[in-house]
């Protein structure tokens, strides 16, 4: 398949991805969060909020919403990123798996978020409970390794040494006054 085949196809990708990030938000403003969840204010500090109930899956459809909306999003941050590199297959690949990667690290977060809710978790982890490790050190962690592949490969995913030839060659004649660029 060629490169411009393989845009679009990323860009229609993307355009879904929207669309259905955009859903999710429709369909949150429809759930209507139970009152056993909601926080009331504490008795002696009215600044601070109680939560009522520890037991989360009362309200699994909005749980549900958000873990989708959250994968969408690593979904179109990951479509962005291929669209605006070159890749070979196997830097292709590598980029896949670390989205994967990030994906599934977000699902194990939410998956410990349920159960330390819950009171059936209680792991500290590097100083935090096992949900707050996993988006310190995973989700916010793991975008770094997209980050240290760009570094390592800029010069053949971003800016090959043929394009920055192009780009001084395209400076070079802009620079020149305007009767020496026509002739």
């Amino acid at each position: 398949m060629n490169e411009h085949k393989t845009q679009q196809m990323v860009v229609l990708l993307m355009l879904s991805l929207a669309i259905g990030m955009c859903g999710v938000v429709v369909a949150l403003q429809w759930v209507d969060t139970p009152a056993a969840l909601r926080a009331i204010p504490h008795t002696q500090f009215p600044d601070t909020l109680l939560q009522r109930d520890l037991h989360p899956t009362s309200d699994s459809t909005g749980r549900w919403l958000a873990l989708t909306f959250g994968l969408l999003e690593i979904g179109l941050f990951l479509s962005f990123l291929l669209l605006s590199v070159r890749c070979t297959r196997a830097q292709w690949v590598w980029l896949s798996l670390i989205g994967v990667l990030h994906g599934a690290v977000f699902v194990a977060m939410f998956v410990a978020d349920f159960y330390y809710a819950s009171g059936q978790l209680r792991l500290i982890v590097l100083g935090f409970p096992l949900p707050t490790a996993l988006m310190i050190y995973g989700v916010g962690g793991i975008p770094l390794l997209f980050a240290v592949l760009y570094f390592l490969r800029f010069e053949s995913m971003v800016l090959t040494p043929k394009d920055l030839r192009q780009v001084e060659r395209i400076v070079l004649e802009r620079s020149l006054p305007a009767e020496e660029r026509s002739s």
